[in-house]
């Protein structure tokens, strides 16, 4: 929220009290800085003290109000996995970023992962998502026009904040669009990888080609339930043998794809 506010961006914190109560005091300034450049809302009469159970039906508001949401890191009993419930009840994209397996402050997001949620790596993974959407809104940023477009006080770094790198809407054989180093190995050693793969991820990967093949396509010809091909599309990606692209659609990675 404070870098959307840096950036000039419209802000709205969906608050799980009154408007009168600023909660935790120490975010008093960030409060007055988004009720000045932005927007606060809550559904709760003034008065109304920060009771934990007003937060999880505060939260299918700011799932509401999105396209997506993004869950960093959850543990398994977490309030982020209520939004992405929340998230997918309501028609909206769930992404997550991959943790440790052995790390408890990861189990729900990578849960969230295995059940088909849209892996990230860096922010362009959520952008591009949404690029065939808003067209003139989501375009791919260099450095040169991301400091061209922040206020003076980001200008004046040497180097902008973020970088995100320039997306092809095809992959080719040297694209660094890749999940994970699987992509980059010999063939030999990734078609050892996809005699690895489960039942689901094979009916999933012959459904794919070089060519782009939307989601709902995948799901019709595989004939397997939505929830097992988005979940294995997920797995295929994290193993770096399918790359997703804006609008939903799929490719197996170049260098891997096999015959038949």
């Amino acid at each position: 929220m404070k870098g959307a506010l840096l950036a000039e961006q419209p802000v709205v914190g969906v608050l799980g009290n009154g408007l009168d109560v600023v909660y935790p005091r120490s975010n008093r300034d960030l409060y007055r800085d988004v009720a000045w450049r932005g927007c606060l809302l809550s559904e709760f009469p003034p008065g109304t003290p920060p009771i934990g159970r007003n937060f999880p039906r505060r939260n299918r508001i700011i799932s509401g109000l999105t396209c997506g949401v993004v869950v960093v890191e959850a543990p398994a009993r977490s309030g982020a996995l209520i939004t992405a419930q929340l998230a997918l009840d309501q028609g909206r994209d769930v992404f997550a970023v991959p943790g440790n397996v052995d790390a408890a402050c990861s189990a729900g997001s990578n849960g969230l992962l295995r059940e088909g949620a849209i892996v990230v790596q860096h922010g362009w993974d959520v952008m591009e998502e949404y690029q065939a959407l808003f067209p003139d809104k989501v375009h791919p940023w260099t450095g040169q026009t991301a400091l061209s477009s922040y206020p003076r006080e980001l200008a004046e770094l040497r180097e902008p904040p973020w970088h995100f790198e320039q997306p092809s809407p095809r992959v080719s054989g040297n694209s660094e669009k890749k999940i994970d180093n699987c992509g980059g190995k010999p063939y030999s050693e990734s078609e050892e990888l996809i005699s690895t793969l489960s039942d689901d991820e094979r009916t999933v990967t012959s459904q794919l080609s070089d060519d782009l093949r939307h989601v709902d396509d995948v799901i019709a010809g595989s004939g397997l339930p939505a929830a097992r091909v988005l979940a294995s599309l997920t797995l295929l990606e994290v193993k770096g043998l399918a790359v997703r692209h804006p609008g939903k659609f799929y490719s197996l990675v170049r260098n891997n794809a096999r015959e038949g």
